[in-house]
């Protein structure tokens, strides 16, 4: 075969990898230096290329002899380029080794050397003098064996004269089963062989036909076979043909369950009777009757077979209701008698009926839970909580045998944030009941707590005005309390509900509290409640809140103010003071628009050509309120005003002077007997008038003055104006201090 050219390479190569080479074939190859004078041609070199993996490797284990167990083995090889084909086997999860070299054309082995039953793996190379093939495709099987043990076997006499096997297959590989019978402790002999290829967990039967010795003991196993042989023997079973009825079961119990909202189960056991191989039963008969007295039939639920246990399920009954059981043995001498043999049979004891409702309120962070009682016998409740759709799971019992009221619980480790979802379940020595209704809470996560909270003193009527800044986006409530003084402890003032509260006035607040007060608030949701705000405090004050004067007549009998601007709070101070022009006239009363009649305070001062008087009362609430002052005849130049007042209403004590000097002063009789009290001070002259030291004028007319001060101690007060120069000057001042 020539030579043909497969690469041209650039100087300085020196290796070349050939990727279009196949598995068995041979090549030479050769290099051409080609240069500017010319070329030069190297010595050849020949290669051998390794042989291509075998394919499709099957195992099998036919089942045969003992003698003659193998595994056989087939695969496909490539048609030439191997030498030798190499055999590996795996035993189960082992390292697999070399087990046979063969031919070139050699494509099948025969393993004679595995164990029954036994699992291996195999695969296959083939090889050459360049080296080994990649490994062929795995193939595992499992050696051929006998048959594995039947289960289970019973036997039972059906009737005088026979006597029925069961028992359980526990092979795949099976032909055929062989029972064998042994008469007495004698020795065992093939009764017959049933071919059967039934997989694993049939249940098989077979009834000994032919006629038995009465009351004889027979013994019986069973071997499932194959080709390879016999399996181990099942277990060995007795049985004697009955020649006695039964005796009736000791103990009966039954108990019923709510299965689902229109499903019920009533369990009833039994316990099986004392007997000997010749009176076993065979067979119980249940039967059932309604109530617990009188003559209501008995009705056969069911006939079950001894082998089927000592249980027989009851769906026909109905929740609640009141049924007896009773159970017989039965085997083909005869029945035994029923039991229990009373009148009303075994009562049926039911679960509890489920809680009909549930409620779930968060308060403070805390879920409490709260159902109506079952009227059904029951020795408590179970408490399930599923957390955020997850399982549900217990959470807490509640003993309780009460068939009336509410029960409750409650669930102290809810999380905030978290939705919960909870049932609850009656129980007593039976079962459970069905689930409630399910009720669902989340506790919210804590509210944020207000800041930037400030305290302003409300005049009309008097009280403190508290603002703030709510900083909580899930407050159901705020809580405001209040300290007196700087040490007093904090008490709850009022809990205000609203998602949004920023403000709330203290009508409680007065102004004769050592110290003021301290505020503080905090924001509520059923998770509880906030840190508080910081603390404000704030020491209320006497304050003056409104005042009229009458318009300027010559002369008149009765004169009245116009109304006070601003509604009237109950409980403030209304002060009159009523000045007129001459000293032939008196105040013969003073009433308000609502009816009130004033006192006087102290008496009326008179002057030169003046005189005045001073009147008060406790205000009504109201509004347009005017006070009208009534004269024992027209007097002369009358004038009246009209002040409101909060944080006082009682009169302490009086003082009145007159003169016609520059300095007006009341003298110092009016003392204040309380720590707060307000001065009250008022003018009348001839001429201007000007406040005096200390006071705050409140009205002021061209001869007229009301002024007031408030004091925090005890002691002798008087009220002081200026009075301008004129001819005639005169004046009349009063002092009146209130608490």
């Amino acid at each position: 075969t020539s030579f043909v050219t497969i690469a041209t390479l650039a100087p300085g190569l020196a290796t070349y990898s050939d990727t279009t080479v196949s598995f068995n074939a041979g090549y030479s190859y050769r290099l051409v230096a080609v240069g500017t004078y010319g070329s030069s041609t190297s010595v050849p070199a020949s290669v051998t290329v390794q042989p291509g993996a075998p394919t499709s490797l099957t195992a099998v284990s036919p089942m045969s002899t003992l003698a003659n167990l193998a595994v056989n083995l087939s695969w496909t090889g490539h048609p030439a380029g191997q030498d030798n084909f190499l055999v590996y086997r795996a035993t189960g999860s082992g390292t697999a080794t070399l087990i046979a070299t063969l031919g070139p054309a050699v494509t099948s082995y025969s393993d004679v050397t595995v164990a029954e039953g036994g699992t291996y793996t195999y695969t296959v190379i083939a090889r050459n003098a360049a080296g080994n093939s990649l490994p062929s495709n795995a193939a595992t099987v499992t050696a051929a064996s006998r048959p594995a043990a039947p289960g289970g076997l019973t036997a039972q006499p059906a009737t005088r004269t026979r006597i029925s096997l069961a028992w359980v297959n526990n092979a795949n590989n099976q032909a055929s089963f062989r029972i064998e019978r042994a008469v007495g402790s004698g020795p065992f002999t093939a009764l017959t062989t049933l071919a059967s290829t039934v997989s694993a967990g049939t249940l098989l039967a077979y009834t000994d036909t032919p006629v038995l010795n009465n009351g004889t003991i027979y013994s019986y196993r069973v071997f499932a076979v194959n080709l390879m042989g016999d399996s181990p023997a099942s277990g060995v079973a007795q049985a004697a043909t009955a020649t006695t009825a039964p005796p009736a079961p000791t103990v009966v119990t039954a108990s019923g369950r709510q299965v689902t909202a229109t499903a019920t189960s009533v369990t009833v056991t039994w316990t099986e009777p004392a007997t000997g191989l010749t009176n076993l039963p065979t067979s119980y008969d249940i039967q059932r009757r309604t109530g617990s007295a009188g003559a209501a039939t008995w009705t056969t639920l069911a006939t079950v077979p001894s082998t089927g246990g000592l249980t027989y399920t009851d769906t026909t009954a109905t929740f609640g209701s009141a049924y007896g059981y009773r159970i017989r043995a039965s085997n083909a001498a005869g029945n035994s008698a029923y039991f229990p043999g009373t009148t009303a049979g075994q009562q049926v004891v039911w679960t509890p009926g489920a809680p009909a409702s549930l409620s779930a309120t968060v308060s403070n962070g805390i879920v409490t839970l709260s159902w109506p009682a079952v009227t059904s016998s029951h020795t408590g409740y179970r408490v399930e909580r599923s957390a955020a759709g997850g399982a549900f799971a217990a959470l807490a019992t509640v003993t309780s045998t009460v068939t009336t009221g509410n029960i409750s619980a409650t669930d102290t480790t809810a999380a905030a944030g978290i939705g919960y979802t909870y049932r609850v379940f009656a129980v007593n020595a039976v079962g459970d009941s069905l689930a409630s209704p399910t009720a669902t809470a989340t506790v919210p996560t804590l509210p944020g707590a207000p800041t930037g909270l400030t305290a302003t003193q409300r005049t009309n009527p008097l009280g403190v005005v508290l603002t703030w800044v709510n900083n909580a986006t899930n407050a159901t409530a705020f809580e405001v309390q209040r300290a007196t003084g700087a040490a007093g402890t904090f008490t709850t003032l009022a809990t205000v509900a609203g998602a949004n509260i920023t403000t709330y006035t203290d009508g409680t607040a007065a102004i004769n509290v050592a110290g003021g007060y301290r505020y503080q608030v905090r924001a509520i949701n059923a998770g509880g409640s906030s840190a508080f705000s910081p603390v404000v405090s704030i020491t209320p004050a006497i304050a003056h809140v409104q005042s009229v004067v009458s318009t300027a007549v010559a002369s008149a009998s009765a004169v009245t103010t116009p109304a006070l601007g601003a509604a009237q709070a109950a409980g403030n101070l209304n002060i009159v003071v009523v000045s007129w022009k001459d000293t032939t006239r008196s105040v013969t009363n003073v009433v308000d628009s609502r009816g009130v009649t004033y006192a006087q305070a102290g008496t009326t001062t008179s002057g030169t050509g003046l005189r005045q008087a001073v009147y008060y009362a406790v205000a009504q609430a109201g509004s347009s309120t005017t006070v009208t002052a009534r004269f024992n005849g027209a007097a002369t130049s009358p004038e009246v005003r009209f002040l409101e007042y909060s944080g006082v209403s009682a009169l302490d004590q009086f003082a009145g002077a007159s003169g016609t000097n520059a300095n007006a002063n009341s003298g110092n009789t009016a003392a204040t007997t309380a720590a707060n009290e307000l001065v009250f001070g008022a003018c009348f002259s001839s001429n201007a008038t000007t406040v005096g030291t200390g006071f705050t004028a409140r009205v002021t007319t061209s001869t007229g003055l009301a002024e007031e001060k408030t004091v925090t101690a005890t002691g002798a007060q008087s009220a002081t104006a200026s009075v301008a120069a004129g001819t005639g000057r005169a004046w009349v001042i009063q002092a009146v201090t209130f608490k």
